[in-house]
């Protein structure tokens, strides 16, 4: 994926998937962000999604239903996704987004050993276990620990781990 300042111009296929996969977070100054484009381009870009079909209030989503806009990011490589899913995270967190919402792409990206990364999944995971999501909490704790967290902060979350996976009634992950 070309897509960075002065590099050739982010291809179709890799913009849309950007744009699906923002929702409604897909703002010009976030797509610029993540896309490596130029504000202006990418204001142009969402306004030309946006007349190729999607409803005026529903733009930024690019695709009004999700299995379109799965297949939209799956039109890409792994590769690309993966990268455009971390570009989004850090993004999202820098303009305010809730910390289940960036997980959700964390979650699909690999590790980059970012402190930052951790607190968010770890965050997100103590908002899930707040909710009684014992899966998404789990997903968030294990994906913390294959950032990976500094050696202090690795204790609380393999506790926090088990405890879920015992609430959860996963007596056997608990005690892996």
């Amino acid at each position: 994926m070309s897509g960075a300042p002065g590099a050739s111009p982010i291809g179709e296929a890799e913009l849309k998937a950007a744009v699906a996969m923002l929702g409604r977070w897909a703002q010009p100054e976030i797509l610029a962000s993540v896309c490596g484009l130029p504000s202006a381009r990418a204001q142009a870009e969402l306004a030309r999604l946006e007349r190729a079909g999607a409803p005026a209030d529903e733009a930024p989503a690019a695709l009004a239903g999700n299995a379109d806009r799965r297949e939209t990011i799956g039109a890409i490589p792994a590769a690309c996704a993966a990268l455009l899913r971390q570009r989004i995270a850090g993004q999202l967190r820098a303009h305010g987004a809730p910390p289940q919402e960036i997980a959700e792409h964390l979650l699909q990206a690999p590790g980059q050993e970012l402190a930052a990364n951790v607190q968010t999944l770890t965050d997100a995971a103590r908002a899930y276990r707040r909710d009684g999501e014992i899966e998404k909490t789990c997903a968030c704790l294990q994906r913390a620990l294959r950032e990976p967290p500094c050696a202090p902060e690795l204790p609380s979350l393999l506790t926090l781990l088990a405890e879920t996976h015992l609430e959860g009634g996963h007596h056997d992950e608990a005690l892996c």
